[in-house]
């Protein structure tokens, strides 16, 4: 997703008052790939992974988030993150 901060704010976080959108851009299978890589580095399966486009038009890793929270994700995505963490879980037995 795509997170905008408010006018005058610096925090682009939903639960800061930030606006979401789902991102749409040429570049998703190179920003799943370094979210797979990020959260594989770090051994974690359930994370939120921000990240930023630099000046030099490549991406960053700004935050690993093992505490994350998804209602700007599901509401931007209309993905339902705990169902699919759920199927994920029932797929592994």
């Amino acid at each position: 997703m795509k997170r905008t901060p408010k006018p005058g704010n610096f925090l682009s976080n939903y639960s800061q008052g930030g606006s979401v959108e789902k991102y749409t851009g040429n570049d998703i299978k190179i920003i799943k790939n370094i979210a797979l890589k990020t959260a594989k580095y770090f051994k974690l399966d359930y994370v939120g992974i921000d990240l930023m486009l630099g000046n030099d038009n490549i991406w960053k890793v700004l935050e690993v988030n093992r505490a994350c929270q998804f209602q700007g994700f599901e509401k931007a995505t209309k993905v339902n993150v705990a169902k699919e963490v759920l199927d994920y879980l029932s797929s592994l037995s």
